[in-house]
């Protein structure tokens, strides 16, 4: 099934939801003064001495009114700030420690996952790290082989998040973007947004045209803690390279 990925520890996820609870109370204020129009008007005096009875009448009506205006907007502001302080406290800060550690399994979905031993992939340090354009992670490289022959790519990383530069841009920027601009700068096609699965953040799936007449499909994910990218030369089907990808990060990710 294809759906939009969302990183719920993202400031622009929290700023939504503030903006989306602001938009419901301003529409049940103006319903609730709209629909009691001619209640708060009160009973229509006939003479002079019912006329003080009926201003008292129409003065308790708007005060119900304004009261019950009140109690919107102070359960609006108390959603608000319970949704904002939510994501606060779960988005990482500078200089937090790692929480996630990066170690596919030998084998998954019928595909043996092997380390870049032979430096086929992209020259990286000893052991296969490498540090990301920012210096604010590290990176590993794995091959996925289909009865010994090479068949895919792993590339999985943790965010250290040394940069409070950094830290604050992704505290802003939902992961859905940052997907968004590898895919074009790789001119990836047939794009579609998957179910990121239990570990949140945000999936999205493509196919990329290599060599002469070549195709990689290619899944790529990203949070808060962790990114990467899987590449399969051997499947094409979107749906069935994101089931894939989601087995493969889920065993991927540890907790520290």
């Amino acid at each position: 099934m294809i759906v939009l990925g969302v990183d719920r520890t993202s400031q622009s996820y929290a700023f939504g939801q503030v903006a989306g609870t602001a938009l419901l109370a301003a529409v049940g204020i103006a319903l609730l003064w709209f629909l009691t129009r001619r209640w708060r008007k009160g009973p229509h005096a006939e003479g002079p001495d019912e006329l003080a009875a009926a201003e008292r009448v129409r003065a308790q009506r708007r005060r119900v009114a304004v009261l019950a205006t009140v109690a919107i907007l102070v359960l609006a502001v108390t959603r608000a700030v319970f949704q904002y302080s939510s994501v606060e406290e779960d988005t990482p800060a500078a200089g937090s420690t790692v929480r996630y550690a990066v170690e596919p399994p030998r084998t998954v979905r019928g595909y043996t996952v092997t380390g870049d031993e032979d430096g086929v992939l992209f020259a990286a340090d000893e052991g296969g790290d490498v540090f990301d354009d920012e210096g604010t992670g590290y990176g590993r490289y794995w091959l996925l082989k289909h009865d010994g022959i090479p068949a895919g790519v792993l590339r999985a990383s943790v965010k250290y998040d040394w940069s409070p530069e950094l830290t604050e841009e992704r505290r802003w920027d939902p992961p859905e973007q940052s997907l968004r601009n590898w895919f074009d700068q790789e001119d990836a096609r047939d794009i579609h947004w998957f179910d990121p699965g239990p570990l949140g953040g945000a999936l999205v799936c493509g196919h990329l045209d290599v060599g002469k007449g070549g195709v990689v499909s290619t899944c790529g994910w990203l949070d808060a803690y962790t990114d990467g990218y899987l590449g399969l030369a051997d499947v094409l089907d979107l749906d069935t390279v994101a089931d894939i990808t989601r087995d493969l990060r889920a065993a991927t990710e540890k907790p520290l």
